[in-house]
């Protein structure tokens, strides 16, 4: 079987009117992947509806993925490999391809060249196991995550920071922890994986004048990924951040998040503001991709 052009319905045909009630709310397409919480080889779901160079493709019914490389004509090798749907005549085959798209945006999708080969999502491929599976929607990516800890400030934390030290950052208050990986200060990593991580920062000072403060991420001890911040306050003043990105955990490994300042403010205070007084607090999120 191979995905369908649209072009073989009639109107009032019940598949039809569905998919343009889909259309209708998502705009360009429609598209799923199984399996998606799973390490086996996916397939595309019955319904889903694709936009392949200005044509619309449904699948009537779950659609295999050949692991032939249509480029090369050989078993797609191990690594990221890429999801491509090929339109000929009435219909779109899906095969891996080890070849990364490129996006147009007179498409308003990722393609190899033509507008006849179209990118719908990326995996990694490590024989027959296929992880960190992801579907592309126009250049926004979805891959199926899992929240492992959610945690917030209640109380705000003021605090000194002495020249160039860290100082550790509680988030008193846990809403998630689904493996009692957080002590409120240090995350734990219960398995191996892929994990994402938010950090959102409501922070202030005391006094006027500029200010450099420091965020950073620290893994086992080591600061991986810091971020600066240039404070410029005639007042108390309060500034947000939203921190977030990738790293990949072995079990065990230890993830806190520390501040500090330059050397020229040595006597100011910092604030990480909690949820009293009814602001924002800060909060404290780690998501596992599910492979």
């Amino acid at each position: 079987m191979a995905l369908q052009k649209i072009s073989e319905y009639g109107v009032g045909d019940v598949n039809f009117d569905s998919m343009m009630l889909t259309l209708d709310a998502t705009r360009r397409n429609s598209l799923s992947l199984s399996e998606m919480d799973t390490e086996t080889i996916p397939v595309i779901e019955a319904g889903s509806i694709v936009d392949i160079g200005g044509a619309l493709f449904v699948a009537n019914s779950d659609e295999s993925i050949s692991t032939i490389d249509p480029y090369t004509s050989a078993e797609v090798a191990d690594g990221m490999v890429y999801v491509v749907l090929i339109a000929s005549g009435g219909t779109a085959a899906a095969a891996f391809t080890a070849t990364a798209p490129v996006w147009r945006g007179d498409y308003q999708g990722y393609y190899k060249s033509s507008t006849v080969d179209k990118m719908i999502g990326k995996m990694y491929k490590q024989g027959t196991i296929y992880k960190r599976k992801t579907v592309f929607f126009g250049k926004f990516e979805y891959t199926k995550l899992k929240v492992v800890i959610n945690a917030i400030n209640n109380v705000t934390e003021t605090f000194q920071v002495p020249d160039n030290n860290w100082r550790f950052i509680t988030f008193d208050t846990e809403e998630i922890d689904q493996t009692n990986s957080f002590d409120g200060t240090e995350f734990i990593a219960p398995v191996d994986g892929l994990y994402k991580y938010n950090l959102y920062f409501y922070v202030g000072v005391d006094s006027s004048g500029y200010y450099s403060l420091y965020l950073c991420i620290f893994k086992n001890g080591t600061c991986i990924n810091q971020r600066s911040l240039s404070i410029y306050s005639d007042s108390l003043h309060t500034d947000i951040n939203l921190f977030t990105g990738f790293f990949y955990l072995n079990a065990g490994d230890r993830i806190k998040m520390g501040m500090r300042h330059s050397s020229t403010h040595p006597n100011t205070y910092f604030y990480v503001y909690g949820a009293e007084g009814g602001t924002t607090p800060s909060y404290f999120q780690i998501e596992e991709i599910i492979s």
